[in-house]
């Protein structure tokens, strides 16, 4: 704390003086606060600002300088506090080196997003769309039936990891992507989707109730990737059941809005949840259900940009249930909220 006249003279400075400048205070009273920060100015109303500051020994550090003028029957005086910010400067310096690293990284994996998009796929295509024209052209003739076989495992090998390459840029490119914030009417979009659902899959007989005019604040293309990929599970899990049951509706827990999936399909073993929401951890066979074990992690990853967090709870063969938050606030990629 200094107290100075209107030209600057110290004519108080408490003990603090001596630790951050090096000076005792008696050494510095009668000396111009310039001594110690050499663009003090006179401000005429309470301010804060940021200027350098000298030591006794010539070192120099950043402060923080809160000022007060005073006009008295002396005359005006300036009580300014003055505060070493040497830290935060060096913390703010290291989350802008560490913003810097997160830019590059970015740009990296947007390098390696488009190779693997343009790089893998298409030989990938080249491999089924040849195993197709064998098969298509010479199966019954050169190609016995073992030969077939072995072509049509390959295109579904193919297949499936065309899928995977698919659903890793999907994670990539929803954990990258730019955010709008909006009013979102998931009863809507969960009744497209399985509609959707119905038409690739007429045969099936599934009864779904979908609460009406659920809202939710957030991006109405990545809740819309939720929905899908929910909903979708909800609908391949419950595929061996003659008449199978989903239910999508929103309930309260601890205060919160808390939305619900529910099925009465194939479920899982609950002590291995954990699990689930990690990138190829899939908890079925591939010859039992098909999937790449993606689409879970996806579904976390967007619900944890919105701020929500999402669980499951099952029991093997007895269905699943899947609820997530959304607290109505966008988590940008710096962390920050909007």
């Amino acid at each position: 704390m200094l107290i100075t006249q209107e030209d600057g003279e110290i004519v108080l400075a408490n003990s603090r003086t001596d630790g951050m400048f090096g000076y005792t205070r008696a050494g510095i009273l009668g000396h111009n606060i310039r001594k110690l920060i050499p663009d003090w100015k006179l401000i005429t109303e309470r301010d804060t600002h940021t200027l350098m500051a000298v030591r006794h020994d010539g070192s120099r550090f950043p402060s923080e300088i809160c000022s007060s003028p005073l006009l008295t029957e002396e005359g005006l005086l300036v009580t300014s506090a003055v505060r070493d910010i040497s830290e935060r400067k060096r913390a703010e310096q290291r989350i802008e080196e560490r913003t810097r690293q997160l830019a590059a990284l970015n740009r990296e994996l947007e390098a390696f997003s488009y190779s693997v998009s343009h790089d893998l796929r298409a030989p990938l295509r080249s491999i089924e769309g040849f195993a197709k024209i064998l098969l298509r052209d010479y199966t019954g003739k050169q190609l016995d039936n073992m030969a077939s076989e072995h072509l049509q495992r390959m295109r579904a090998a193919a297949g499936r990891m065309g899928q995977l390459i698919e659903d890793l840029l999907e994670l990539s490119q929803v954990s990258r992507a730019e955010l709008s914030l909006d009013l979102v009417d998931l009863s809507r979009i969960a009744t497209d989707t399985i509609q959707d659902l119905r038409n690739r899959d007429p045969d099936r007989h599934v009864e779904v109730a979908i609460e009406p005019g659920m809202i939710a604040k957030g991006d109405s293309r990545l809740l819309a990737v939720v929905l899908n990929n929910l909903l979708g599970n909800a609908w391949k899990f419950t595929s061996k059941s003659p008449m199978a049951l989903i239910e999508f509706k929103k309930e309260e827990i601890d205060g919160r809005d808390t939305f619900c999936i529910r099925d009465d399909g194939a479920g899982f073993d609950s002590a291995f949840a954990d699990k689930l929401f990690a990138p190829f951890q899939r908890l079925h066979r591939v010859s039992e259900f098909e999937g790449t074990g993606v689409g879970l992690a996806i579904v976390q990853r967007v619900i944890q940009r919105h701020n929500g967090r999402i669980w499951a709870d099952s029991e093997i063969g007895q269905g699943a249930t899947f609820r997530f938050t959304l607290d109505g606030e966008i988590r940008t990629d710096d962390g920050s909220d909007q």
